[in-house]
């Protein structure tokens, strides 16, 4: 599939090719502490907020995303439910799968979901999710990073904590931003309106093929640090570990490494 570089966000080149109906104002800020931020405070049902930097993005447990200038994509996507929300953990991997999916569409393979929210390339990231609400338990902010024409000399030399990578090292070419952004926003809505009525074990069997921890024997890190065996996933989007009494837990809130 060719893409054709588009040096900026425009919100006109993005509805072209928008076919989620659900979609609201169009948002683009050349410069943001947070799109999730400003979603939180000013979006409406169906808003998106798309910044082209951002200098204090964040991602889950306080972590930061590192949002160099005119490269990537940093977006973020109001929705309001009609129900409320019983487990924003679930969605979290709906949404990660639905970008996911998106990504194989446009011709990218070898991508893996790492739970509870990163898209990994051969174990480095590519993608971030972060899920957050204020007030009302069915009105979601839903933020997703995502590395597209970054490059080493994007980083300024900064000491990032963590392996990237980014879809123009991946693909070897440039990526239209607007484009990609329509794309995704297609699949994002496509699965928030089927949300409130999914059936968990169809969705088991895609997650799956994405799931980056299926299997692994894995470091957890939370107020204690221990070794299990992911074993799956919950109803609420927990992570189902087996430790090496063979005692089985639900791990809700955790940094989870490989242990190789």
């Amino acid at each position: 599939m060719t893409i054709h570089l588009s040096p900026s966000l425009n919100p006109e080149q993005i509805r072209q090719h928008l076919s989620a109906t659900k979609i609201n104002t169009l948002s683009i800020f050349p410069l943001l502490d947070s799109s999730n931020e400003w979603a939180l405070k000013y979006a409406r049902c169906g808003d998106v907020c798309l910044a082209e930097q951002q200098t204090a993005g964040r991602g889950r447990r306080g972590h930061t995303w590192h949002s160099p200038p005119n490269c990537n994509l940093y977006l973020s996507l109001k929705w309001c439910f009609s129900l409320e929300v019983q487990s924003i953990g679930l969605l979290g991997l709906v949404i990660a799968v639905a970008i996911a999916e998106c990504l194989e569409m446009t011709g990218i393979t070898g991508h893996t979901i790492k739970w509870p929210n990163d898209i990994l390339f051969e174990n480095k990231k590519l993608a971030g999710i972060l899920l957050e609400s204020k007030g009302s338990s069915n009105e979601i902010v839903i933020g997703v990073g995502l590395n597209v024409n970054m490059s080493k000399k994007n980083i300024n030399n900064q000491k990032l904590t963590s392996s990237w990578c980014s879809l123009q090292q991946i693909s070897g070419s440039c990526w239209d931003r607007n484009l990609l952004t329509a794309q995704l926003l297609n699949h994002l809505v496509v699965s928030l309106k089927r949300f409130n009525t999914l059936s968990f074990s169809q969705f088991m069997k895609v997650w799956k093929k994405w799931d980056h921890l299926d299997g692994q024997l894995v470091i957890v890190h939370s107020s204690e640090k221990y070794i299990a065996k992911v074993v799956g996933i919950n109803h609420d989007g927990s992570l189902l570990i087996e430790q090496e009494t063979g005692i089985q837990k639900n791990v809700y809130s955790a940094d989870v490494s490989i242990r190789y």
